[in-house]
């Protein structure tokens, strides 16, 4: 996989050439950029998995780094805090505009699965990275859960008033409640009806690590889906076919299934829905 590598040029406030040269070599300024065809903000949860955290991990794989190394990311954003920790202590990460006279860049490519396409192996090797970092650990593969869009953080609504947003106020299910009582009636124990911004990003991990079945609505809670085993189920409502989790399951070789509601703020059919389950999903 490509990859924008800028090396920071000998400073007199090191010791000695080969000392310079080691810092050089452990140094690297990491220039992230959208696969062709690609949009989308890293600020946003779908294109920080996959056009950033996802390519970044290969990148440290394929680098074969040895020793305590240097990343300069010029991005920021709303979930850069989570990569503190994910590859330390071999890779320290700087979340700041690259020292001044670096150059050679090269360029680390996104993976949106939008306009990508990855191997099985490639993915289950990136879940069981983060399964053995984070400790989330095996379990039963029986959960189900329905992902409910709250309102956005205050982030989003600040820094993108022109734009979409998150959450919510991008699109939600407006009689939710419903769909979830039906569905808690109908798997019992095994549902979990889950707004996940109000998880940490490990417990995301394990509840989906876990999940056979995942229902929700078009958005970046079902990036969620890449932390799912392969034979897994997903459905997606959405108003609009859409190639993001379709590609992504398939890739992952997982089910995917579509059911139509009326928009993007809409009711769902909730007795057709649970009608859909029974016949199309769950007998497949």
């Amino acid at each position: 996989m490509p990859a924008h590598i800028a090396r920071r040029p000998e400073s007199s406030g090191l010791p000695h050439a080969g000392g310079v040269r080691a810092a050089e070599a452990r140094t690297y300024w990491i220039d992230l950029q959208r696969p062709p065809g690609g949009r989308g903000a890293v600020d946003h949860y779908y294109h920080f998995v996959f056009d950033l955290m996802w390519p970044l991990f290969r990148w440290i794989r394929d680098a074969k780094i040895d020793s305590t190394a240097t990343l300069y990311l010029q991005r920021n954003g709303f979930f850069m805090d989570m990569l503190d920790g994910l590859f330390e202590p071999s890779i320290r990460i700087v979340r700041t505009p690259c020292p001044r006279l670096w150059s050679r860049r090269q360029t680390i490519v996104g993976m949106n699965p939008s306009f990508c396409s990855f191997e099985p192996a490639d993915a289950r090797e990136f879940r069981e990275y983060l399964f053995a970092r984070l400790d989330v650990a095996p379990g039963p593969r029986d959960g189900v859960a329905l992902i409910e869009r709250i309102e956005s953080d205050p982030y989003f609504r600040r820094f993108y008033r022109s734009r979409r947003g998150a959450g919510a106020d991008r699109g939600s299910l407006l009689n939710h409640q419903e769909l979830a009582d039906r569905l808690a009636e109908r798997f019992g124990k095994h549902f979990r009806n889950v707004a996940l911004e109000k998880l940490p990003f490990r417990e995301q991990l394990q509840l989906f690590r876990n999940a056979r079945l995942v229902i929700g609505q078009h958005g970046a809670g079902l990036a969620n889906a890449l932390w799912m085993e392969p034979g897994t189920q997903v459905v997606e409502l959405t108003h609009e076919p859409k190639p993001h989790f379709v590609n992504l399951c398939r890739d992952n070789r997982q089910r995917h299934y579509s059911f139509g509601i009326e928009g993007k703020k809409a009711r769902v059919h909730v007795e057709g829905f649970l009608r859909f389950l029974s016949n199309e999903v769950l007998e497949d």
